[in-house]
C-alpha cells in the first residue's frame, strides 16, 4: 500500500512518518477530515486559514486544500 504524508500549517511541522492509504482519493478524504477536526478543535479568532498538503512517497504534492473562516461582528 502506498504511503502518504500530511502537512498542515497549524504549527505541527512536516509529517515524517506518513500513513499507508489505499490510494490518492483515500488520502484526500483523510486530509479533508483532518482539516475539519483541526478547525473544530483549534480555531481561535475571527479570521483563520488552515492548509493541508498531501505528499506521496516520492515527496510530490498530490493534494492541497485550504479551509478559511472569516468572522465579522455585526455593527
Amino acid at each position: 500500500m502506498p504511503r502518504f504524508y500530511f502537512d498542515f500549517n497549524d504549527g505541527g511541522g512536516a509529517d515524517d512518518e506518513g500513513c499507508e492509504m489505499k490510494d490518492d482519493a483515500t488520502a484526500r478524504s483523510e486530509a479533508l477530515s483532518m482539516l475539519l477536526t483541526i478547525a473544530r478543535d483549534d480555531m481561535q479568532g475571527d479570521d483563520r486559514a488552515l492548509t493541508a498538503s498531501v505528499r506521496d512517497e516520492s515527496d510530490k504534492v498530490v493534494f492541497q486544500a485550504t479551509l478559511s473562516v472569516v468572522g465579522r461582528r455585526p455593527g
